[in-house]
């Protein structure tokens, strides 16, 4: 459940963060897909995870908090200006 200003709580961070850490792969997909605002600006299509922040703070906030994990680390592959971010994801991994 979002703060009153539609961002993550300090605790939903908390949570994506440890599975981010953990490689829970299939929790972080999840939880991305939860939390984030505009559900079509994030896209899982052929094994990509596709984020687009939209300059929304909130979805700023939970890519600052997946980005220094290992999850980050193994899938990240690019990101463009504008807050535009590709993973890449085995399909055996979710």
């Amino acid at each position: 459940m979002p703060d009153r200003d539609g961002c993550p709580t300090h605790m939903e961070l908390k949570r994506l963060k440890k599975a981010a850490t953990a490689m829970d792969t299939r929790s972080v997909i999840k939880q991305l897909r939860e939390l984030w605002c505009w559900s079509d600006y994030i896209v899982w299509r052929g094994g990509w995870l596709v984020l687009h922040t939209g300059g929304w703070s909130g979805n700023e906030t939970l890519i600052q908090c997946i980005q220094d994990t290992p999850f980050w680390w193994l899938h990240w592959r690019k990101s463009t200006r504008g807050g535009h971010y590709w993973l890449k994801i085995s399909s055996r991994e979710v």
